[in-house]
């Protein structure tokens, strides 16, 4: 997801998955952003506010450790 520029945007519990075999998965990608660069600087974000991460909230640019 990283490495090709994807910010999920909403990583919380709901948002994680274990399948039968035991692998994690990364679900609902109805707020991910796929980056210009490996930093990027947006407006207007959404997501589950508890959640976010502080560059978000103050609007400065975000890559996917803000994951």
């Amino acid at each position: 997801m990283h490495q090709n520029l994807v910010v999920h945007g909403d990583i919380k519990l709901t948002n994680i998955m274990i399948d039968s075999k035991r692998r994690v998965k990364v679900i609902d990608f109805g707020y991910s952003t796929q980056l210009a660069d490996s930093l990027q600087l947006i407006e207007n974000y959404s997501g589950t506010p508890v959640y976010l991460a502080p560059e978000i909230i103050r609007k400065t640019p975000y890559n996917g450790r803000s994951d």
